[in-house]
């Protein structure tokens, strides 16, 4: 029997690089317009920046839990910052008079500097309440029913960073608060508020006063209501990400901190997910170094994370900011779990794992996936694979998901209402119906986890015998948008759903479905119709149709894959696939060693 634990194949995605965005990175290495236009003087305007920064770490409570590594990641922040040439001033484990004079001292400096690239890091306790956050010096007390003591011993994020803009003449304000935005009591190892508070305690934005702010970005180290984690090492995740893309050479803010976010999500298995808010009409590049590399001397590789749109003004755009990462599950050693050596429920499909094994290389390769795989699942572990897939990049807004099962499926029928599902390897025969239904994954779990996912493209591809019954027992339309449009099509959301045969048709062991998937992906073959991307349903289409013409030609039986779409609010786009000829070509050569 194959291995249960899960195959993790994790290739990291890089960068696409284009002519034109690397044209727009060299003419702004410092400073660009968020148009992509430099402003004028930009190289003259970053180099007379005073580089000014306030770190304040809080680790040693009075009155509520010690916070091991805050003081620890204040000081590693610090020393980041102090490399990148900016004057840091460092403050650990202040009482709340030191900590409101830290400010005031900070203000004074601003003030002193004229334009100024201003950051600020909190590590320590804090808490929502009535829309503001609010951060803790070591003295904070939580008294129960007197929400304006609680305020007055309490530092306003709204209130610093209104003092902030208010001191400097020109320049850029970056806030990074690394502390739960919790109100109740926060679980061990948090960084959260110890102690419930009467009146309206719904979290909030904590930018009551600065939303509207042009000058200020702020990175949250977890979303509203959310809680940071102290982590399990010398350092916070947190920190730990934000110190790491800080020193990453030539990446503007914006990447900066959509980088720290996914970092964070993946260190804490979703538990934790940053928030940034982002109001600066600039992006600003904290390591600057040198020139980048012409497109001629770029890696292929590097060009395979993302895929690009052309906006209406002719320049491109990344789609997937927040990466690619794909989910292949695939069950072929049924009889290695079952109860009856002789005779199993269902037969084994020997081709399953080479065939997933390939498609992965080929996503990972040609299109810069993140690939996991996952073979021969027990019924909780095809749940917690899926689970967990779903909690830990389903939040990322920007990213593309794509999740293929490739084993038996079937479909069952009660009161007429039909239902799809697959089967992991010890799932018992379809009758009695209970042990089966208790075992076997309902594929309408999938229309509940595509409403969960925020990722803007998902992709859900069914190689298994319930055929088409995944499409039909979900609310469905077919995409009858036109070829040759752009932007609106990498914008929107999708989720996309293949399957490789209609209802009540039985899918072969050796799936000419998947095959042909990979030699499209791959590059082997063209799409006639496609431009420079793939679309979901150009995909669909072209499967269908090669499927039907092998199986006639090879006189097997029909077989007809279908390709739809769920159906939610908004969404009009699709996924997309750019196959890069020095990439595919690449892949090519590996697999003919």
């Amino acid at each position: 029997m194959h291995s249960i634990g899960l195959r993790l194949t994790t290739i990291v995605a890089a960068l696409v690089l284009t002519a034109v965005a690397i044209a727009s990175s060299r003419a702004a290495i410092a400073i660009v317009s968020r148009d992509g236009n430099p402003i004028s003087n930009e190289a003259q305007w970053a180099a007379n920046l005073s580089r000014q920064a306030l770190v304040i770490g809080v680790s040693n409570y009075r009155y509520t839990s010690v916070i091991k590594n805050a003081a620890r990641d204040a000081d590693l922040v610090s020393e980041t910052l102090r490399d990148l040439g900016f004057d840091v001033t460092t403050v650990l484990n202040p009482g709340i008079r030191s900590l409101k004079s830290a400010f005031e001292d900070y203000a004074d400096r601003l003030s002193q500097e004229g334009e100024v690239v201003s950051v600020v890091y909190y590590a320590g306790h804090g808490a929502s309440l009535n829309g503001e956050n609010y951060v803790f010096p070591t003295d904070q007390k939580i008294e129960s029913g007197n929400p304006e003591k609680f305020k007055a011993d309490s530092l306003s994020i709204s209130d610093a960073s209104a003092k902030i803009k208010a001191a400097m003449t020109g320049g850029l304000s970056f806030l990074f608060i690394d502390t739960s935005r919790t109100n109740p009591f926060p679980k061990p190892g948090s960084r959260g508020s110890h102690g419930p508070l009467s009146g309206d305690t719904d979290p909030g934005t904590g930018l009551a006063s600065v939303g509207n702010d042009a000058q200020t970005a702020i990175l949250f180290a977890a979303t509203e209501g959310g809680e940071a984690m102290d982590g399990e090492g010398s350092n916070g995740p947190f920190a730990v990400a934000l110190v790491k893309w800080l020193k990453h050479a030539n990446i503007g803010h914006e990447e900066l901190m959509r980088n720290v976010r996914n970092d964070v999500i993946k260190a804490t298995g979703g538990a934790q997910i940053p928030h940034s808010i982002d109001e600066l009409t600039v992006s600003f590049v904290f390591n600057a170094v040198g020139e980048l590399d012409e497109l001629t001397n770029v890696d292929p590789e590097t060009r395979a994370a993302r895929v690009l749109y052309e906006q209406s003004d002719g320049r491109l755009a990344a789609t997937y900011e927040d990466g690619s990462y794909a989910l292949l599950i695939g069950v072929g050693d049924y009889s290695g779990a079952s109860s009856d050596k002789a005779r199993p429920a269902w037969a084994d499909l020997v081709h399953v794992e080479d065939e997933l094994t390939r498609l992965g290389t080929v996503l990972s390769t040609v299109h810069g996936f993140e690939v996991e795989t996952v073979f021969d699942p027990t019924s909780d572990e095809l749940e917690a694979s899926l689970e967990t897939f779903v909690n830990l990049h389903g939040p990322k807004p920007n990213a593309r998901l794509l999740v293929m099962l490739s084993g038996h499926g079937t479909t069952t029928e009660k009161f007429g209402r039909k239902t799809a599902w697959f089967i992991p390897v010890d799932a018992p025969g379809l009758e009695p119906r209970g042990p089966f239904t208790a075992k076997a994954l309902s594929l309408r779990r999938i229309e509940e986890w595509s409403e969960i996912i925020e990722s803007k493209h998902v992709m859900w591809i069914f190689d298994s015998c319930f055929s088409g019954a995944a499409i039909r027992m979900i609310e469905s339309k077919s995409s009858k948008e036109p070829d040759g449009w752009a932007e609106h099509l990498h914008r929107n959301p999708v989720r996309r759903v293949l399957t490789a045969g209609s209802e009540n048709e039985e899918v072969p062991a050796k799936s000419r479905f998947t095959e042909t998937l990979i030699r499209v992906l791959s590059g082997q073959e063209t799409i006639d119709e496609a431009g420079d991307f793939i679309t979901g349903d150009q995909l669909g289409t072209y499967l269908k149709r090669d499927v039907i013409r092998y199986n006639y030609k090879q006189d097997l039986p029909k077989n007809t894959p279908q390709s739809d779409t769920i159906v939610i609010e908004g969404e009009e786009g699709d996924v997309m696939f750019a196959i890069d000829p020095a990439l595919s070509a690449k892949w090519i050569a590996e697999t003919a060693q």
